[in-house]
């Protein structure tokens, strides 16, 4: 699902990329998406068979980093619900319609971050408000950060994270066919962080 991605192959690296690094030098940096090097996805399972994917082409992120106070940062993820892609064609454009995103009407599923708490060295809890299909509630996703490439003066230009999470669809209304399709499902966010600011 917006999945909310939110969230280009919702998972290249599910990647909430560091949403905390664990670099010094800055009280915080402000990172965007590169879209080609991130995707946003949703797993399922279809008829206690096989587990089959939602993907989302069209998001993009703004991650607020602070790397000496993590608690500080913040995630904003949108994502335009009608670039949902499935490898069938008529399930695709069922998932467009009213039993399911709805998205003449909600054309943007979203993610902002309430509170964010290092759990490890490279992973974060990430809790926030995602909204779909009009309808918000509180979300916990799990971030790790899975590498990061930059120079000697600057090695955290370019981060990459994994953020994941279990949902159900039928908090936002997109519970059809439950339990035969899994209610529960797994986004997953992976994505590739370049940084616009620092200071």
């Amino acid at each position: 699902m917006s999945l909310s991605s939110p969230i280009p192959t919702l998972m290249k690296a599910l990647v909430l990329c560091t949403v905390l690094a664990p670099v010094q030098g800055w009280a915080s940096s402000l990172y965007s998406f590169d879209t080609e090097g991130s995707d946003i996805s949703v797993d399922y399972v279809f008829s206690g068979l096989s587990t089959q994917s939602l993907l989302f082409r069209d998001f993009e992120g703004r991650f607020t980093i602070d790397f000496d106070n993590p608690s500080k940062s913040e995630v904003d993820v949108t994502i335009r619900a009608e670039s949902v892609r499935t490898s069938v064609g008529f399930f695709s454009e069922l998932l467009r319609g009213t039993d399911f995103f709805d998205t003449a009407n909600h054309p943007d599923a979203t993610f902002k971050s309430t509170s964010v708490e290092r759990i490890a060295m490279d992973s974060y809890q990430v809790t926030g408000d995602l909204m779909i299909k009009g309808i918000t509630r509180s979300v916990t996703l799990i971030a790790r950060q899975t590498g990061q490439a930059g120079t000697a003066n600057d090695p955290a230009r370019t981060l990459l994270f994994e953020l994941e999470g279990q949902l159900k669809r039928s908090d936002f209304d997109l519970g059809v066919n439950a339990p035969l399709t899994s209610d529960e499902v797994d986004l997953r966010i992976q994505t590739e962080l370049v940084r616009v600011t620092k200071s």
